[in-house]
C-alpha cells in the first residue's frame, strides 16, 4: 500500500489535470494517451480512498471518450467509489436523487461491461500503456487457442473456425507491430479479444446455456472465519438470479422476486434435477439495526449479541427455479442456518450457529459464533447434528463419491492460523476424518471444496484466517497424499491468499492456468479439469480497512461471474454494478452421487470405537504393553448463553500470551477405558449431540504417553475402527487379527471421581497440595520454595490465581521454561505431528519427582490421578467461565457452567421459535391487550398465559413476521422483541390509535391530534406525513391497501375515506355510526366495523355482506372493535373474542381471555395461510 502522502500527491495531480476544459479530454479520434493516464490516476485515487465527487464527475465525462481503455479506467473508478461507499451497514448508493455520472455509469449495458473488463485486466496487469506487451499478449492469445485445438478442448464443430481464428490473431499481432500509435495497438488488442471470446465459450466442458447464482452486497461485518454467518453480516439486497446465454446474456430473471421481505441470500445449492434450489435467507425486516453492524468497531467489538436481539436467524428455504413452490424449511429466532447443500437422498446438509459456540481466541467483547454442520432430514422435518466441534466446521460441499467435504478449523493446543484443513464426513454424520492439509502450514485455509467431474481431484479457495473465503483457486490431487503440499497446484497464478502465503511446492496447473495481478476468486465451480466458473473481484486497497489482515478487500459490488480455463482465458459473463454475484452453477441436470447408506441407530446414545493396535503409528521406543488405559476427554467449547453472550475462558484477546491461559478453553474427562496387552481397545463414546472427544494414551500410572491434538465427533450407533495412535494417516493401514478387546462387549468409560464437570485447579488440584505439600512448601522462606499454598496472587488482567499455580508454572504462567515444574504443550505451536512424551506428565519435574519418591509424601489413587490428569490437561486453571454481564447487574465474574450430560441425545426441531415462523407453521396463540390488568397477554391453545408485557393503554398490537411485537400504547409506539426489550420507540403528542408494519419495513401510524398519517422509517424516525380531509377531530385508524392507497376510519365523521399517497381523497364510504376499524381486501372490498356491526363494502359502494348482533347468540357486535381478516379468510373480532367464517358461524371462541373491561385489540397467530376450500371471506382478484 502506498503511503498517504503519495495518494495525496496523486490526488493533487489528477485535480490539476481535471481542472482543464473537458473538450481536451473527450476529443474524438485523438491518441488519448494523456487522457488514459488521467483516467488511471483517478482510478488509483478511487482504489486507495473515497473518490471525491469532483473526480467522480470527471470520470463520468470520460465514460464518453472514444478510447475504450479510458472508459474502462473511468468506469472502474466509479465502480470503486460506489462499492467503497456502500461498505457500511447502510448503502449510500443509489440515492433518491443521483448525480449524472451515477446515472450514466449504472446504465452501461452488460455487453459493454464485458469489453470494459478486458481493459480492466490489462490495466491491472500494468500493460495498458505498453504497446510491446499488448502485442505480446495478442501472440499469447493465438498460442492459447492453438493449445485448446491441440488438446481437443473445443467442440469439434468449432475447430475449423478456431484454426482460422489463430491465423487472424497472428495477423493482428503483425499489424499491431506496424501501428503508428499506442492507441492503435490498444484497438488491435481489443480486436484480438473479440476474436478469442467466442471460442472460450465453445469448449466441450460447456454443455449448458444458463447459469444460476445470487447477488448480494459484500459483507460489511468483521472479516473473520467466525463472523460470517449471523444475520447482521450482510445488509439487505439481492436475489437468486438466472441468466440465459453465456457469451452474450439474452435473459436475466429474478427467482425470489418479492416473495420474501427484504433481506439477503446466504448460501445456495442447485438440486440434481436442476429444477429446484435450496438457499439460506436472512430476513431483515428491521434494518438498520440499533447497533452499527459494520466493521471496524471500537475495542474489536462486533455487537453480535446486540444484533441477534434485533434480527432473527437466517433460515433455509426451497424454491423451484421458475420461482414457484417457495417453502421454508428451518428457522430459529437467534441462530442462523446457512450454506445448504443437497445430499444424495435429498436431505440437506448445512452450516449453523445452533452449536452455540463462540471462538475461544477472541476477547470477551466478541460474541460471534463457531459454526458446526447439521442435517435437515426431509422425511422427518427435523434437524440432526452432524458434527460437534469446539471450533469451526463450515462450507460443506458434496463430492463425487457421495461424501461431504468441509472446512474444519481447529486449534487444540495449537495456534489458530495454520489448522484450517479439509475434512470429509458421510451425509449421515459418520466417518468424520481429516482429508487434506491437517499438517501443511500453507496456505492457512482451504475452503469451498468441490470435486472436478470425472476425477478424484478437488478445487478449493486458498484463504487466510481473518478473512472470508476468497483467494486463489487451487487444484488438489488427494491421491498424492493427504499431507503432501505438492498435491496442490494453482489455477490462478498471481493471486495470493488474503493472509499467509501459498506453499512453495504448489506450482501452476497443467497448461499454466490464468495469470492475474490482483484480486481474489471465490466459489469455484469446475466443469472439467481445465474449465471452471467462478466469482472474481479486483479488490480494493481502500477496503483493507474492512479486513483484520489489512490486505486489499472487496467493495460492496466487487464480485462478478467469470469463466476461466487452464489455457489462460478469463472472460466476464455477468456483473451487477451495485452488488456482488456469487455461488454460480450451471443450470442443468447433474449426476446424483452414490447414496451412502445410513449406518446410524438413532435409538442409541453412544457410538462404538475399535482400536486394533494402539502401537501402530507410535514411536519405536514405546514398547508393546506400555499403554494400559485410554482417556476420553473433551475440549469444551466457549458457550453462548440464551442471551447470546459468550462465556469466555480468559479475559482479553487469547491470540496473545496471556498469563495462565495454557489452553484455549476448559476441559473435562468423559472417562477411562482399558487397553489390552495386544494394544486393542473396544469402548463406547458419546455422540455429537453434546460432545466431541479426543484421546490420551496412558500408562499403568495413568500418565500420558501420547496425546491427540485434534477432536472428533460420532453418531448414535456408529461403529468406528482405527489401527493405532496417529493424528492423520497418509498410507494404507495394515491388517491385524481380531484383538482381545473384541472378545468382550464394548466398555462403558469409567467416569472420573469428579464426574463430568470441567476440570478446575482450585477444586481438584489445590486440595491435594493442601493435604500433602503446604506443611513444608508455604510462605516466603527460602526453605519453603516452591510456595504451593492457596494464597491469592493478582495476575495482570486475569484476576487472582493461587500462589501454587505461579510456583508450578513459572513466571510466565504458561508452563514453559526452566523455572516451570510442569511441561505443557505450547498452544501457539504449529500444525506438526505430536510426538510421544513430548510434553505432559512424563516430561514434568513435579510428577517425576513424586513418582521417584519425595520424602514421605504418599498420594492415594484419586489424588495421584487428579494431579497427573491436571498436568496432562495442559495445566488448566479455570473450570469456571466468565459471565461478563450477570443478570443481577453486578460486575463480570466467573461462574460454574452447567455442561450437558455427554451421553444425552438431543432432538432438534427444524422450525424453532413459534413467533419467528410463517403463519402456516406457527403455534396458534391468542395475544390480547387486557385493559383491566394493563398488560398484553399471550395465551397458548390451552388457554395458559405464556408471556406478558405491561401496556396500560394499548390501542393496537401486531405480532410481526420477525416474532417482534408492534404496540401502540397511549401516545407511544414500541417495537419489542420476545424478551420484552424495546428495540424502537416513537412518541406523539396524543394517543396513537393504529399502527401497521408495511412490506417495505416502514410503519404506518395515525396522528389523530394533527389529523394526518405518518410514515416512519425502519429506525422509527419520521419519513413522511400524509394530510387528511377531516370534518371532525377524533380517533383515526388506517390501513394500507394492496394497491398502495390508504383507507382511514374517521371515527367521528362516520366515514371511511381512501386516500392516495399524497393525501388526495379517492372515495368515501359512509357508515351509520362511529367507525372503529377497517381491513382492505385484495379485490378492493373493505371490511368496516363500528357501531351497528361489521359490513363488507365493494369498490362500487355495495354492501357485500354484514354481520350484526342479531346474526348470533351470545355475541355482541353492536360496537365491534379490533376486527381483522385472518390468513384463512375468517374474521376475528377482538371485542367479542370470536372467529367467524363466511357462513356466519362461530368457529372459535376464547372464553379464557374475557375481561371486565371491553377489549379493543387482540390478534391470533399461527392461522393457516392457505385460502379455505369452501367459504371464507378472502376474495382474490383474478390473475
Amino acid at each position: 500500500m502506498k503511503p498517504a502522502f503519495i495518494v495525496f500527491f496523486v490526488a493533487l495531480s489528477v485535480c490539476a489535470v481535471c481542472a482543464q476544459p473537458s473538450p481536451q479530454l473527450v476529443t474524438q479520434g485523438s491518441d488519448g494517451l494523456s487522457v488514459l493516464e488521467t483516467a488511471e490516476k483517478i482510478l488509483d485515487v478511487s482504489d486507495r480512498s473515497l473518490l471525491p465527487d469532483s473526480m467522480a464527475e470527471r470520470a463520468g465525462q470520460l465514460l464518453a471518450h472514444d478510447d475504450l481503455f479510458v472508459q474502462a479506467a473511468a468506469e472502474w473508478a466509479l465502480s470503486l467509489k460506489v462499492g467503497n461507499e456502500n461498505m457500511l451497514d447502510q448503502a449510500k448508493w443509489p440515492m433518491e436523487s443521483n448525480p449524472a455520472w451515477f446515472v450514466k455509469w449504472r446504465k452501461i449495458p452488460l455487453a459493454k461491461r464485458v469489453e470494459l473488463d478486458w481493459c480492466r485486466q490489462a490495466i491491472a496487469a500494468g500493460i495498458s500503456r505498453d504497446p510491446e506487451k499488448l502485442i505480446s499478449r495478442i501472440e499469447t492469445m493465438a498460442g492459447r487457442l492453438q493449445r485448446q485445438i491441440k488438446n481437443r478442448a473445443l467442440h469439434p464443430t468449432a475447430e475449423q473456425a478456431a484454426q482460422n481464428a489463430v491465423g487472424d490473431l497472428k495477423a493482428l499481432a503483425r499489424i499491431a507491430k506496424t501501428a503508428q500509435s499506442p492507441r492503435k495497438v490498444r484497438d488491435h488488442w481489443l480486436a484480438a479479444r473479440r476474436i478469442l471470446r467466442p471460442f472460450v465459450f465453445q469448449q466441450q466442458a460447456i454443455d449448458f446455456d444458463s447459469l444460476v447464482f445470487y447477488t448480494r452486497h459484500a459483507p460489511h461485518h468483521k472479516a473473520n472465519v467466525c463472523g460470517i454467518m449471523h444475520n447482521g453480516t450482510y445488509k439487505p439486497g439481492g436475489d437468486i438470479t438466472i441468466v440465459r446465454g453465456l457469451e452474450t446474456i439474452q435473459n436475466i430473471r429474478r427467482v425470489i422476486a418479492d416473495q420474501l421481505p427484504q433481506g439477503h441470500v446466504h448460501g445456495m445449492d442447485l438440486h440434481f434435477d436442476g429444477k429446484k434450489l435450496v438457499f439460506g435467507y436472512g430476513r431483515q425486516i428491521n434494518w438498520p439495526p440499533k447497533r452499527e453492524a459494520h466493521y471496524p468497531q471500537p475495542r474489536n467489538a462486533n455487537w453480535a449479541m446486540h444484533l441477534r436481539q434485533d434480527l432473527e436467524g437466517v433460515g433455509l428455504y426451497e424454491i423451484n427455479t421458475d420461482g414457484t413452490g417457495l417453502k421454508r424449511l428451518t428457522s430459529h429466532p437467534v441462530w442462523s442456518d446457512t450454506e445448504p447443500v443437497y445430499c444424495p437422498n435429498d436431505d440437506i446438509a448445512f452450516t449453523s450457529e445452533r452449536s452455540e459456540h463462540s471462538p475461544p481466541c477472541d476477547s470477551e467483547n466478541n460474541d460471534i459464533t463457531d459454526t458446526n454442520l447439521y442435517l435437515y432430514q426431509r422425511d422427518k422435518g427435523s434437524i440432526k447434528r452432524l458434527t460437534n466441534h469446539r471450533d469451526v466446521d463450515m462450507t460443506p460441499r458434496l463430492l463425487n463419491n457421495g461424501l461431504l467435504a468441509y472446512l474444519r478449523w481447529e486449534y487444540q493446543e495449537r495456534y489458530f492460523t495454520e489448522t484450517h484443513s479439509i475434512w470429509t464426513i458421510r451425509p449421515d454424520g459418520t466417518g468424520a476424518d481429516a482429508y487434506y492439509k491437517a499438517h501443511i502450514p500453507y496456505p492457512w485455509a482451504l475452503r469451498e471444496v468441490r470435486s472436478i467431474p470425472g476425477t478424484d481431484q478437488l478445487v478449493a479457495i486458498a484463504a487466510g484466517h481473518h478473512c472470508y473465503s476468497r483467494g486463489p483457486i487451487v487444484v488438489i490431487d488427494p491421491n498424492q497424499g493427504g499431507n503432501n503440499p505438492a498435491a496442490m497446484s494453482l489455477m490462478t497464478t498471481g493471486v495470493i491468499p488474503q493472509e499467509g502465503k501459498m506453499h512453495e511446492a504448489a506450482g501452476p496447473v497443467r497448461f499454466g492456468g490464468v495469470t492475474d495481478h490482483r484480486g481474489y476468486y471465490r466459489n469455484p465451480y469446475p466443469l472439467s479439469e481445465t474449465v471452471m466458473l467462478s466469482s472474481y473481484t479486483y479488490a480494493s486497497e481502500y477496503c483493507a480497512r474492512h479486513t483484520t489482515s489489512r490486505s486489499p478487500g472487496t467493495p460492496s459490488n466487487g464480485f462478478g461471474i467469470y469463466l476461466i480455463d487452464a489455457f489462460g482465458n478469463k472472460e466476464l459473463i455477468f456483473r451487477d454494478p451495485m452488488l456482488c454475484s456469487v455461488d454460480v452453477a450451471p443450470l442443468k441436470k447433474r449426476p446424483r452421487p452414490h447414496r451412502v447408506p445410513d449406518s446410524t441407530s438413532p435409538e442409541k446414545n453412544y457410538a462404538t470405537c475399535i482400536i486394533s493396535n494402539i502401537y501402530d503409528g507410535m514411536e519405536e521406543d514405546i514398547k508393546p504393553g506400555t499403554i494400559k488405559h485410554l482417556r476420553i476427554a473433551q475440549h469444551l467449547p466457549t458457550p453462548l448463553d440464551n442471551n447470546g453472550r459468550a462465556r469466555k475462558f480468559a479475559y482479553g484477546n487469547k491470540w496473545t500470551k496471556l498469563a495462565g491461559a495454557t489452553r484455549w478453553t476448559s476441559v473435562r474427562e468423559i472417562g477411562l477405558v482399558p487397553v489390552e496387552a495386544d494394544g486393542s481397545a473396544h469402548f463406547k463414546v458419546p455422540t455429537a449431540s453434546n460432545a466431541s472427544v479426543y484421546f490420551q494414551a496412558l500408562d499403568k500410572d495413568f500418565m500420558e504417553v501420547k496425546r491427540m491434538r485434534s477432536s472428533v465427533s460420532f453418531q448414535p450407533g456408529e461403529v468406528r475402527s482405527c489401527t493405532g495412535c496417529h493424528e492423520t494417516r497418509s498410507n494404507a493401514a495394515p491388517t491385524y487379527p481380531q484383538g482381545i478387546a473384541l472378545t468382550r462387549p464394548a466398555t462403558m468409560p469409567k467416569k472420573a471421581p469428579w464426574g463430568y464437570d470441567a476440570f478446575d485447579y482450585e477444586t481438584h488440584v489445590q486440595p491435594v497440595l493442601d493435604q500433602h505439600c503446604v506443611s513444608c512448601h508455604a510462605g516466603k522462606e527460602k526453605d519453603a520454595d516452591p510456595d504451593l499454598s492457596a494464597t491469592k496472587v493478582a495476575t495482570k488482567n486475569q484476576g487472582m490465581f493461587n500462589q501454587s499455580y505461579h510456583s508450578l508454572l513459572g513466571p510466565t504462567l504458561l508452563g514453559t521454561g526452566e523455572e516451570s515444574l510442569v511441561s505443557l504443550s505450547n498452544r501457539f505451536s504449529d500444525s506438526s505431528v505430536t510426538k510421544a512424551k513430548q510434553f505432559g506428565s512424563h516430561a514434568s519435574k513435579l510428577i517425576t519427582t513424586l513418582k521417584k519418591g519425595h520424602h514421605d509424601v504418599k498420594l492415594n489413587d484419586e489424588e495421584w490421578y487428579a494431579l497427573v490428569t491436571w498436568v496432562d490437561f495442559n495445566g488448566v486453571y479455570h473450570g469456571k467461565l466468565i459471565n461478563k454481564t450477570p443478570d443481577d447487574g453486578s460486575p463480570a465474574r466467573r461462574e460454574a457452567f452447567d455442561w450437558p450430560d455427554p451421553w444425552q441425545v438431543n432432538k432438534i426441531p427444524a422450525l424453532s421459535g413459534a413467533e419467528a415462523l410463517p403463519p402456516a407453521t406457527s403455534e396458534r396463540t391468542l395475544v390480547v391487550a387486557d385493559p383491566t390488568l394493563g398488560k398484553i397477554l399471550r395465551y397458548n391453545q390451552k388457554g395458559k398465559v405464556t408471556w406478558s408485557y405491561p401496556a396500560k393503554e394499548c390501542h393496537e398490537l401486531h405480532v410481526l413476521e420477525s416474532g417482534d411485537m408492534l404496540i401502540a400504547d397511549g401516545n407511544t409506539l414500541k417495537e419489542i422483541n420476545r424478551k420484552g426489550i424495546v428495540l424502537y420507540h416513537y412518541q406523539m403528542a396524543g394517543p396513537i390509535y393504529s399502527c401497521e408494519r408495511l412490506d417495505n419495513g416502514f410503519t404506518l401510524v395515525t396522528d389523530s391530534e394533527a389529523g394526518q398519517l405518518q410514515l416512519l422509517d425502519r429506525s422509527m424516525k419520521l419519513a413522511a406525513t400524509i394530510p387528511l380531509a377531516l370534518k371532525n377531530k377524533g380517533p383515526l385508524r388506517a390501513r394500507r391497501s394492496p394497491r398502495g392507497s390508504y383507507f382511514v376510519a374517521q371515527q367521528n365523521d362516520h366515514v371511511v375515506c381512501e386516500y392516495d399517497q399524497h393525501g388526495k381523497p379517492l372515495r368515501r364510504i359512509s357508515h351509520p355510526g362511529a367507525v372503529h376499524d377497517i381491513c382492505a381486501m385484495p379485490n378492493g372490498d373493505v371490511v368496516i366495523s363500528g357501531d351497528g356491526g361489521i359490513r363488507i363494502v365493494s369498490p362500487t359502494g355495495d354492501i357485500v355482506t354484514s354481520l350484526t348482533t342479531s346474526d348470533f347468540s351470545n355475541v355482541n357486535l353492536d360496537h365491534a372493535r379490533g376486527v381483522s381478516l385472518l390468513p384463512n379468510g375468517n374474521i376475528f373480532v377482538a371485542s367479542a373474542l370470536v372467529e367467524i367464517n363466511r357462513q356466519k358461524e362461530i368457529v372459535r371462541r376464547f372464553p379464557f381471555a374475557k375481561t371486565t373491561s371491553p377489549i379493543t385489540c387482540a390478534t391470533l397467530t399461527g392461522i393457516n395461510s392457505q385460502p379455505p376450500t369452501i367459504g371464507g371471506w378472502m376474495v382474490y382478484p383474478p390473475n
